[in-house]
């Protein structure tokens, strides 16, 4: 069965994950993997992802903040 792989270098987003199943697959795969009923070692990784999904959140949210800012000066 093939794997679902993430880029774990620190800073680097969910985004950019790399999977070699169509997404629904290897997210459905991942979330059954990390389900917070699981070893305490996948819950650690859960709340990773988590945490990870937070912070591209933000960021989204601050970008789309500045690009509002900035169509305004365009306009």
């Amino acid at each position: 069965m093939e794997s679902v792989e993430f880029d774990s270098e620190p800073g680097t987003d969910l985004g950019k994950s790399v999977f070699r199943k169509p997404h629904s697959v290897g997210l459905l795969r991942l979330a059954a993997e990390l389900h917070p009923d699981s070893r305490l070692e996948d819950r650690r990784k859960w709340s990773c992802l988590r945490e990870r999904l937070e912070s591209i959140r933000a960021k989204y949210a601050e970008a789309s903040r500045r690009v509002r800012i900035l169509s305004r000066y365009v306009e």
